[in-house]
């Protein structure tokens, strides 16, 4: 825990990729079990891209799209690959939309850096990234909500020094106990989305061969 910068509006500024890495092999990495999963939401310090992940830019020059093109031997759907002489004779509008199709699959540094580490320490620790606004999936969203109920219920005199106190005070009360239930929880809303998903996966089968069926007869 460290106070902010005040200047700041975001906390999310005074993070970066940088600093991530260093917390995640200084502090985190050299104190988890050999064989635990790591939960990460979807910050961008979390996630960034490694360089072999990063396509083009429609900010480029069509000079430029077309060497990223090159670089990669893009091919027609006959399997005749592009010559420099026949890029230039296309429209750069062509040229980003053959750089999209052809963009490389996003691959985040943070892989990279685990399977180093487990490479290196004969671990076999893995990562969960977390889908898009779904921070019930995450157990320590609902330990930070105890921690900030705790602190706001009792920082009567709204001063820095009371807020770092019950902090300390209230993490220090979350043991493993705690740490378990917020898990079951998530475990419990991730269930329950499974449940959902297959619900619906089979409504629409269903309503699929209804419709298939009817067209049949109705041909």
């Amino acid at each position: 825990m460290w106070k902010g910068n005040i200047i700041s509006e975001d906390y999310h500024s005074e993070m970066n990729g940088e600093v991530f890495q260093d917390w995640l092999f200084k502090y985190l990495l050299p104190n988890v079990a050999p064989n635990s999963v790591l939960v990460f939401d979807r910050a961008r310090y979390h996630l960034e891209l490694t360089k072999e992940s990063n396509g083009a830019s429609i900010q480029w020059s069509k000079d430029r799209l077309i060497d990223w093109l090159l670089s990669r031997n893009v091919k027609c759907e006959d399997g005749h690959v592009f010559s420099r002489g026949e890029m230039s004779s296309l429209n750069k509008s062509y040229l980003w939309a053959l750089c999209q199709i052809h963009r490389p699959a996003n691959r985040f540094k943070v892989y990279d850096w685990i399977a180093d580490w487990n490479s290196s320490h004969g671990t076999d620790i893995r990562i969960n990234i977390l889908p898009v606004a779904h921070p019930q999936l995450n157990p320590v969203e609902l330990i930070w909500n105890w921690i900030k109920v705790y602190v706001k219920s009792n920082n009567h005199d709204y001063s820095m020094r009371t807020l770092e106190r019950l902090t300390k005070t209230r993490v220090a009360e979350l043991d493993r106990e705690w740490w378990r239930k917020a898990c079951q929880k998530s475990h419990e809303f991730a269930l329950g989305y499974q449940e959902v998903d297959e619900m619906v996966s089979n409504e629409d089968g269903d309503l699929f061969e209804k419709d298939f069926v009817e067209n049949q007869i109705d041909h």
